[in-house]
């Protein structure tokens, strides 16, 4: 089973895409490299797919189907995020300076006077990482 957005929910799923292309396409470092390292808690059991629906529905013009949630479900107990600590700075240091040199339009999930200082606090607590040693990182969200 599919849920279909409205012409509002599909407007916003293509403007954040374009957006993020148009990001990508000014970066030397590949931008996907942050959401290799996020982990977004999956708070799904193979039996509630209906809380799934009713919950990602909004957000994507297709959600998984059922067996694919299944599988989603399995596929993420075994999840393993982390990315090297210097590659992880480079990333965010591009991103900065992508986002300082084009100044994209503010959006829902942009804006610029918290962008920016939380993807510096990033850079400098990845700084701070890698001089401690840290050789890998993840970025978590609850």
């Amino acid at each position: 089973m599919r849920a279909e957005l409205s012409e509002d929910e599909r407007d916003d799923y293509y403007g954040l895409l374009r957006w993020f292309t148009e990001i990508a396409a000014q970066m030397s470092e590949p931008l996907c490299i942050l959401s290799q390292a996020a982990t977004f808690p999956w708070k799904y059991s193979e039996d509630e797919y209906d809380i799934y629906l009713s919950d990602m529905s909004f957000m994507m013009p297709q959600v998984l189907s059922y067996p694919e949630f299944v599988q989603e479900c399995r596929n993420r107990q075994d999840e393993n995020p982390y990315v090297e600590t210097k590659t992880m700075l480079k990333v965010v240091n591009d991103l900065l300076r992508v986002l300082h040199e084009q100044k994209p339009l503010e959006e829902w999930w942009y804006v610029e006077e918290d962008s920016i200082p939380d993807f510096k606090s990033l850079s400098q607590i990845l700084k701070e990482a890698q001089a401690n040693n840290v050789t890998k990182v993840r970025i978590g969200y609850e």
